[in-house]
């Protein structure tokens, strides 16, 4: 019988499993039982029997963007890829890999999931700090998890992230749960000239793959006379209110999310877009910014 010599195949080894970034395949003893019928075509005889008391709890491929960090990298074009594995007893593999050399030079450093939503500089959930990244942009290895870790691991929003030597805050990041569709930053600045405020804001912007939109709309500076009361994108050659993002005061700096159609997925993914922010003191526009 032929030995298939799977590091020349393409499919990267984790303790005990093995995968090509599109496909699993279990590939020794006491690994995956879910991989069993792949192997009865790979294999033709019948006492070659692959079991394992091990299985996946749940896996995640992740795309990392520096365009998703908070705030985005909009100097950086940097692009990763992680594949992450679960297993029943809490071991968590994972393998990360950047597909392209690093911008201006630059080397990544640690990685590490975090608990937080697209928008939120979050805390860190679990370091992988398991070896360091290789000459091919690679990290790989495992780290056990104790239960309650896993548990968030699997019911709350967490979110990988690898610095680089140049960008030690976050060079790239994906969410592990949903794909980023479109993500955007958005300075806030005065509606108009006769607008009076030292109000000045941000908004952070990601449009997930379920059609959520999450978003933060930082306000700072605001004059004690004033408060705000609502924000809203549209199209900017249309006044009419694309979606609702804030109904009160309440509702900045804090993260945000709403279930949109395609339709605006779509227009918030592609169209020219501006975000305006009212107050008391200015019902018609407090601050406004262009999204493209």
């Amino acid at each position: 019988m032929k030995k298939i010599d799977f590091k020349r195949a393409g499919i990267f080894k984790l303790s005990g499993i093995s995968y090509h970034p599109n496909r699993l395949r279990a590939t020794a003893p006491g690994v995956l039982l879910l991989a069993s019928f792949i192997f009865s075509g790979l294999f033709s005889c019948k006492k070659d029997v692959y079991t394992s008391d091990v299985y996946i709890e749940k896996q995640w491929k992740v795309t990392l963007s520096a365009s998703y960090t908070i705030p985005s990298n909009t100097d950086r074009s940097d692009h990763a890829v992680a594949v992450i594995y679960l297993m029943d007893n809490n071991l968590l593999n994972y393998h990360i890999y950047f597909d392209t050399e690093l911008n201006n030079g630059d080397v990544p450093a640690n990685a590490a999931l975090y608990l937080g939503s697209a928008v939120e500089n979050g805390t860190v959930l679990v370091n992988l700090s398991d070896g360091s990244f290789n000459s091919n942009r690679e990290l790989a290895g495992n780290i056990q998890l104790d239960t309650a870790t896993a548990n968030k691991l699997l019911t709350e929003t967490v979110y990988l992230q690898v610095n680089s030597a140049q960008v030690t805050t976050g060079l790239v990041r994906g969410q592990i749960d949903k794909t980023v569709l479109s993500a955007f930053d958005i300075n806030l600045s005065q509606y108009n000239t006769s607008v009076n405020t030292t109000a000045e804001g941000v908004g952070y912007f990601r449009q997930l793959s379920d059609y959520t939109l999450v978003y933060q709309i930082n306000v700072s500076n605001m004059p004690a006379a004033d408060a705000l009361t609502s924000s809203y994108i549209h199209k900017t050659n249309d006044t009419l209110a694309l979606v609702t993002l804030a109904s009160s005061a309440a509702d900045f700096n804090v993260p945000k999310k709403i279930t949109v159609s395609s339709a605006v997925a779509t227009s918030i993914a592609s169209d020219n877009l501006s975000v305006d922010v009212y107050s008391n003191l200015y019902p018609n526009g407090l601050l406004t910014g262009v999204v493209r």
